[in-house]
């Protein structure tokens, strides 16, 4: 996907799915998860979570009586925790063998840090 099409927008989740497939995946040919993308640009707003260190550090940014090169860099968008998902049995085949591996926690909470 274009991550910079989300640039503008709030923090939040964005479901990716992935063609597994050409990492040996038998079953499911695809796999859909979460992936933190979006602005945390001050005012952070409601429903994005955030944090007393990212509100200070936007307060900094938006002060333009601090010099730019003494301005720390903006909050960024990322997982603040894992959301319970039903969870996904992933078929491959390694050597000729069949392994099968157990997904869960595929979809995020987003916020600001």
């Amino acid at each position: 996907p274009d991550w910079d099409t989300h640039k503008n927008e709030l923090c939040r989740v964005h479901r990716f799915t992935l063609d597994i497939t050409a990492m040996g995946a038998i079953a499911p040919r695809n796999l859909t998860f979460g992936v933190c993308a979006g602005s945390c640009q001050y005012p952070i707003a409601y429903p994005t979570k955030d944090t007393h260190n990212s509100r200070f550090r936007s307060l900094l940014i938006a002060y333009d009586q601090i010099p730019a090169a003494q301005r720390p860099p903006p909050p960024c968008c990322s997982p603040v925790q894992n959301a319970r998902m039903q969870g996904q049995t992933v078929t491959m085949r390694r050597n000729g063998k069949l392994v099968f591996t157990y997904l869960s926690d595929l979809l995020p909470k987003c916020g600001c840090f």
